[in-house]
């Protein structure tokens, strides 16, 4: 075929087609009457290699086998297509099940939901596990991008699905979807809970077919359960040797599998843990390993995790023009990932550092940026708690003090809400320009601006006080 120039040999040795003769092979193809059987094989064929591959991902050779899968990405977009375009719903199911971690990874959600919520209004024509196994990979694409809507449109499907199925691990992935679906600590930690239970009640069962991939996999979703549990521990309920203990369990679990495309994620809770901790040199090592790992396996969503918190204690450590850079290349990736809660928590770190460095008018501009994405997250956390901090700093430089005495109040709520330490860094300026407030007003003034920002909510604060108005200082 190459020497007659039918195909030639393109970028990575990978053979091509002119359009032309893709056409005119395409009519022949049709007019012979074999379109329907090769394509039907060339589906079955990249089904297949996504099944390989989601299996592969899971162990030594991630890099490998990413590479295999994204040099196939065209292919892979055709054969779904096909199946959605000819009413396939099954086989595009499944072919979304295959895909739902290793796309997961690369930030693939907006394709993700949009081939399989094609499939949504034939769902009812799927076996029920598969339709479970359907709704557990959209809620994975729908919680990356914040669309929680759908989630909690479809949430008491799941919860039926969930109990008619005899599969203890998809009823466990269930509950571990639902517990990172929820803005609820307290249910949260119950459907952690539960996800556990069922996931030893699976040890030693044969479990579902190999063709569920990512959700047949007993102790990679035990270590997914111990890290993410870890997480919201460590945010919302201050519980950090418990928190620390899950982190671990979970390193050790991906380090037995040879999962480095997971292991970064427990490295990075135990660096966040760390890093509030107030221990920057350990939380640095970690996150910095975390980091190395994630850019390696091409893991845009670990990355978007861990480099902007490697960025800050970077700058807590003193070195201000590498946490400049690490800030900024993570501000490039956050914008073309479009989460709003890694972009609020990257603008907080930037206007962490303008404030420390004394440029008010820089520092005002990112925390407006932060505030503006903050406004659309879902959870309470340290995080949100650190923000206020800042944004009370700020209005402290500005002189606004009533304001600033307010958002205090509202950040003491918040803290309290999720069990965080008064501890480190952002605490002890927190605590300086809280001095300074109260000297300037005076006991009662500032008594009655911090119990009403205490009374407040924080989505009521964001629409009255808390944004600033101006960058002008």
């Amino acid at each position: 075929l190459a020497d007659k120039s039918l195909v030639y040999l393109g970028e990575q040795q990978r053979f091509r087609m002119h359009e032309l003769v893709r056409q005119y092979a395409a009519e022949q193809l049709a007019a012979a009457g074999e379109e329907m059987s090769i394509r039907q094989r060339h589906f079955n064929t990249f089904l297949q290699l996504a099944r390989v591959v989601d299996q592969k991902v899971r162990g030594p050779e991630v890099e490998v086998w990413s590479a295999r899968l994204e040099a196939e990405q065209d292919n892979l977009r055709a054969a779904w297509q096909w199946a959605l375009d000819t009413g396939r719903f099954s086989e595009a199911a499944w072919l979304g099940v295959a895909l739902c971690h290793t796309w997961h990874l690369r930030a693939r959600w907006y394709e993700v939901a949009n081939y399989l919520e094609q499939v949504l209004p034939h769902r009812h024509t799927l076996t029920p596990d598969l339709r479970l196994a359907l709704l557990l990979t959209l809620y994975r694409s729908w919680r990356a991008l914040h669309n929680f809507v759908l989630i909690e449109g479809y949430a008491d499907e799941l919860n039926q699905l969930e109990q008619m199925s005899h599969e203890p691990l998809l009823r466990a992935a269930s509950w571990f979807y639902l517990a990172n679906a929820t803005s609820d600590a307290n249910r949260a930690g119950r459907a952690f809970d539960l996800c556990l239970t069922l996931l030893q009640q699976a040890e030693g069962l044969s479990g579902p077919g190999a063709e569920y991939c990512f959700f047949a996999d007993r102790t990679n979703l035990l270590a997914m359960t111990y890290f993410r549990y870890a997480l919201r521990l460590i945010d919302e309920a201050g519980a950090y040797a418990r928190a620390e203990k899950l982190a671990t369990e979970s390193l050790h679990l991906f380090q037995s599998m040879g999962n480095r495309d997971m292991i970064a994620y427990p490295l990075g809770a135990l660096g966040h843990l760390a890093l509030l901790r107030g221990d920057w040199v350990r939380a640095q090592t970690l996150l910095a390993e975390a980091v190395t790992i994630a850019a390696s396996v091409g893991s845009r969503m670990s990355l978007g995790d861990w480099q902007p918190k490697l960025g800050i204690v970077t700058f807590y450590l003193g070195d201000h023009a590498a946490a400049r850079q690490i800030l900024n290349e993570s501000l490039q990736l956050l914008l073309n990932l479009k989460n709003d809660g890694f972009l609020a928590r990257i603008y907080g770190y930037l206007a962490e550092i303008e404030l420390a460095e004394g440029q008010w008018i820089e520092a005002a501009d990112a925390m407006r940026e932060c505030l503006r994405y903050q406004v659309k997250v879902r959870w309470l956390s340290t995080e949100v708690v650190d923000c206020l901090w800042v944004a009370a700093r700020l209005a402290v430089v500005q002189n606004q003090y009533t304001r600033a005495a307010t958002i205090f109040g509202l950040a003491e709520a918040v803290r309290l809400r999720v069990h965080y330490p008064a501890q480190g860094w952002y605490s002890a300026q927190a605590d300086a320009a809280l001095s300074t407030v109260q000297a300037a007003l005076g006991p009662v003034v500032f008594a009655e601006a911090f119990t009403a920002g205490q009374q407040i909510t924080l989505e009521d604060a964001f629409a009255t006080f808390l944004m600033p108005a101006s960058s002008a200082v």
